[in-house]
């Protein structure tokens, strides 16, 4: 009888998973299905294969011939995930409750199928079925939503009474409260606050941001008993990394800054997406002037820029200008690392590709850019960084260091 063994149990988001599909014939065609439903969003992938010899089929080893992805792929019924017919287009998957996991039910099924005709045929009998549930928030780690002063957010704690590394987590324009990274950072050992700055409960419009704002954010986490004295870090996407970047060029506390897809320039709005003749609406290509170039470099802190070579919001040939203007003493303290076929959303690993969606807050389609396998490789390689990054340089103790695959 066929079964389907995954492992770790309970793993985190960023956990590379061991997938076995066992009791099969000894080279019967099959097909894996994965369907993840979040926030009334359908997000699917399959892939087929052939079992080996004693009728086992190892995602580790295996290697797919026809699906979402192809060849071996330990992690791509995830990372390969595409939306499910139906919906409205341009959807992502953004994680609003992080104290419940993230369930993806996986089914097999006989022979070389498509997933359009998994998406059509209801009526299919699975030979093996089983659910793996992802966390972004170990069960270890504490949820403390904030509100201090002006400060709106959410600070997460790791196990223990130890101080930590201190780090607030920015994302861009997407209005609201996101949390899935600052909790995963947190399951890593990190203090960490979720920084709502716009368009959540009573802040201000985003013409109203005030630098002063974050300033506060970092006195008040510098002051927390959990952080370890000696500076925070700052990890910001897009909007996100923008803002850090005159956090670590203002503010003296922040010496780690990791800035992803993050503008160095002031952007303006472009012209529709020529594959979206179907919308209304326009999805925004970035033309991308260099009216102002964030001076980070002038502070002391450690920066790590992620790029994507193919991100279609922002032009990254002027991070490669700004870095030539870098004066060289300064560079031993950067780092710029670019990915090939990546788009502008670099996210942690097995996170679905989006090559473009919808934002809410900002009524607009925006396009991000990259290709599936390629944007995978980055996000699965930049976060692995980053967790080194933040590692060396808040100088986490070695008891404290928990890296992808371990338990909390």
């Amino acid at each position: 009888m066929a079964a389907i063994t995954v492992t770790p149990d309970e793993p985190l988001m960023d956990d590379k998973l061991t997938i076995v599909v066992s009791g099969l014939r000894r080279h019967e065609a099959v097909t894996l299905y994965a369907v993840l439903t979040n926030d009334k969003k359908t997000f699917a992938s399959c892939a087929s294969y052939v079992a080996d010899g004693s009728g086992t089929v190892d995602l580790e080893n295996s290697s797919s011939t026809q699906g979402t992805y192809t060849g071996v792929e330990p992690m791509g019924l995830f990372w390969s995930m595409v939306q499910s017919p139906g919906q409205p287009r341009g959807t992502r998957i953004t994680h609003k409750h992080v104290s419940l996991p993230l369930d993806t039910h996986i089914s097999v099924f006989p022979g070389q199928v498509t997933l359009d005709q998994l998406f059509l045929r209801q009526d299919m009998e699975a030979i093996a079925k089983t659910t793996v549930s992802r966390w972004y928030k170990s069960r270890s780690v504490t949820r403390h939503p904030i509100k201090a002063g002006r400060l709106r957010g959410v600070l997460f704690l790791p196990p223990g009474e130890e101080p930590a590394p201190g780090v607030i987590d920015l994302f861009g324009m997407i209005g609201g409260l996101v949390e899935f990274r600052a909790a995963l950072l947190a399951s890593r050992g990190f203090v960490v606050l979720a920084l709502a700055y716009v368009g959540y409960k009573d802040l201000p419009l985003p013409c109203y941001l005030n630098l002063s704002y974050f300033q506060e954010a970092v006195d008040w986490l510098s002051c927390h008993p959990r952080v370890r004295t000696g500076g925070l870090g700052v990890v910001g996407v897009s909007k996100g990394g923008e803002i850090g970047h005159v956090m670590a060029r203002y503010m003296p506390e922040v010496k780690v800054l990791v800035a992803i897809s993050a503008p160095t320039y002031y952007v303006f709005p472009g012209i529709r997406h020529p594959d979206d003749k179907r919308h209304e609406r326009d999805i925004l290509h970035v033309i991308s002037i260099p009216i102002l170039l964030f001076e980070a470099w002038r502070g002391d802190a450690k920066i790590l820029s992620i790029l994507g070579e193919d991100d279609q919001s922002m032009n990254i040939g002027l991070h490669q200008r700004l870095w030539n203007t870098i004066p060289a003493d300064k560079k031993a303290n950067m780092e710029m690392v670019t990915y090939p076929g990546a788009g502008h959303l670099i996210e942690p690993p097995y996170t679905p590709h989006y090559p473009s969606s919808y934002n809410n807050f900002m009524d607009v389609w925006l396009a991000w850019g990259g290709t599936p396998k390629p944007h995978a490789d980055a996000q699965e390689k930049s976060w692995r960084r980053i967790l080194q990054f933040l590692n060396t340089h808040l100088q986490m103790n070695s008891e404290q260091k928990f890296a992808p695959g371990s338990k909390l």
